[in-house]
């Protein structure tokens, strides 16, 4: 089986994507401190929706397009900043640690639960193709593109539901 992308190469990715995000975190910090996190969220969510698009442009001949969706999951920084402030500002004083505890039970909860929903449709539609304005996509493609759109309307609902806390 020809592997596209060696583990070198994915290893690479994952070290310039953390460095990336190192580098870009205090400036970030800084600024959600003065404009607020949801604009920096908001800002982060639109870079890292982009990501599924570069994913569905790569094939095996052209696999360097999977660089830059790594490249704008970097803007992750902004969620990963923005988010632990929002459940620090909602949660009351001393009462922290709980809060913490089930943000971060719930994400982890629901990353399991679609992988294994992704796994499992992949399972199901894997072979199938898809029409979509005219172009016929692979799943993997119709599947990116699915997940570029929802996360791009990941801004509405942060926007309409999200509120800064209290604090």
């Amino acid at each position: 089986m020809e592997r596209a992308i060696s583990l070198s190469a994915m290893l690479c990715l994952r070290v310039a994507l953390r460095a990336g995000q190192w580098l870009a975190g205090p400036g970030v910090g800084r600024t959600a401190d003065r404009a607020g996190n949801r604009p920096i969220m908001a800002a982060g969510l639109l870079l890292i929706a982009q990501g599924p698009l570069f994913y569905a442009l790569a094939t095996p001949q052209q696999p360097w397009w999977v660089a830059g969706a790594w490249a704008c999951w970097i803007a992750w920084v902004g969620l990963n900043i923005g988010l632990p402030n929002l459940v620090l500002g909602l949660s009351p004083r001393r009462a922290d640690t709980p809060y913490i505890a089930v943000w971060l039970a719930t994400t982890g909860f629901c990353h399991f639960l679609s992988t294994v929903w992704g796994g499992s449709l992949l399972d199901r539609y894997g072979q199938q193709t898809f029409v979509c304005l005219g172009a016929t996509l692979g799943y993997c493609q119709a599947a990116f593109l699915f997940v570029w759109i929802m996360e791009s309307l990941g801004v509405l609902v942060l926007f309409l539901l999200v509120h800064e806390g209290a604090r």
